[in-house]
């Protein structure tokens, strides 16, 4: 029961009540985001003379599509709340905390912010922690892919769920992400209210401290986007029981920015190439005219021109420098900080100006 609640329990204390209660483990598996039903089911055993009677287990899967209060085991018993000349977005989270904690907030909100943008949403929970991964990449296979077409249902996932697959299966997930090349946006939650609250990170100067960096730096492995701070954890009294209560706290502006963003990735995913405006961003530090595009030993320039011949390939509307040294008197001419003075004037005679407003 310790383990179900997210504690961690002693092995062999396990071990002992699987082996004076064989079906315990049929229970474990069926119920395992259920703890009242299991520990009713201890109950009924260990206590006989009370009278307690238990029903046989029904095994069921470790994911399930979420809405309304309401799982899904099959996809198609969801597919009707999904229009297909719609986008659909895909949302993955780990159910200890979500439902298996009461706390629906976060998908709740995401859902409603979505599809008020006519974005279909599939939001998923599933069994799993940040080690262990395998029934999140399950459900994605079950639900995000189309049997029949082998093609992708949805324009973009939102994980909630850290690495897509875990540290176990990584790989699994960044396969999944390669295979059906689905955007990923990973929006940041603060799952402690002793650590910060809405109102602490409104008012505080430094925001989010450095471990949100390393977590960050690490989703970044797989292509994760946007990692926006959208909520909070909030803790109340619960007024009968005197229960202190803690649940997501959701920050509606910056919810609001994420759903704006993922719905115009879609429409830029969707957009002909020739359409796109692209701004490649390279370092000219310390600003002059030989310091243009450097790096640590590495070749700034031609990596630049490789990109620009992948994006005229790719039918982006530009025609590639012919070499380096042609890339480089037009960035030497156009693409510089200007460390001298009168050189705005000199500069701005050669620059593409765009519009603002």
């Amino acid at each position: 029961y310790q383990e179900l609640r997210g504690y961690t329990a002693d092995p062999s204390l396990i071990d002992q009540a699987k082996l004076r209660y064989p079906a315990v483990s049929n229970y474990i598996e069926a119920y395992r985001h259920l703890s009242r039903d299991l520990l009713m089911y201890f109950l009924a055993l260990a206590y006989p003379e009370r009278g307690f009677s238990y029903s046989p287990p029904a095994v069921t899967k470790q994911y399930s599509i979420y809405r309304n209060n309401t799982e899904y085991y099959y996809f198609n018993e969801y597919a009707g709340f999904i229009d297909p000349c719609k986008p659909t977005v895909g949302i993955i989270a780990y159910r200890h905390v979500t439902l298996g904690r009461g706390d629906s907030n976060i998908l709740d909100a995401l859902i409603d912010g979505l599809e008020s943008r006519g974005i279909n949403t599939i939001p998923v929970v599933a069994a799993g922690n940040p080690a262990n991964g395998l029934n999140v990449i399950a459900a994605m296979n079950e639900y995000f892919i189309d049997p029949a077409t082998n093609s992708s249902r949805v324009d973009a996932i939102i994980n909630l769920a850290w690495l897509i697959g875990g540290s176990m299966a990584q790989n699994n997930g960044t396969d999944f992400l390669t295979r059906y090349k689905v955007p990923v946006f990973s929006p940041l939650q603060v799952w402690s209210s002793g650590y910060m609250n809405t109102d602490y990170w409104q008012i505080s100067r430094q925001g989010l401290d450095y471990t949100f960096g390393s977590e960050i730096a690490i989703e970044e492995i797989q292509g994760h986007i946007e990692q926006i701070l959208i909520a909070t954890m909030k803790t109340t009294i619960d007024p009968v029981t005197g229960l202190e209560i803690a649940v997501a706290d959701v920050i509606e502006e910056r919810l609001e920015r994420i759903c704006e963003r993922v719905s115009n990735w879609i429409r830029l995913r969707h957009m002909n190439n020739s359409e796109k405006v692209v701004a490649l961003v390279y370092y000219n530090y310390p600003a002059g005219r030989e310091n243009l595009a450097g790096g640590n030993s590495l070749n700034g320039p031609e990596s630049i021109l490789s990109i620009l011949r992948l994006l005229q390939e790719n039918g982006y509307s530009l025609t590639a420098p012919s070499s380096v040294e042609e890339l480089i008197g037009i960035m030497m001419k156009r693409g510089r900080n200007l460390e001298l003075l009168g050189e705005l004037e000199r500069v701005s005679e050669d620059m593409i100006l765009w519009e603002v407003g």
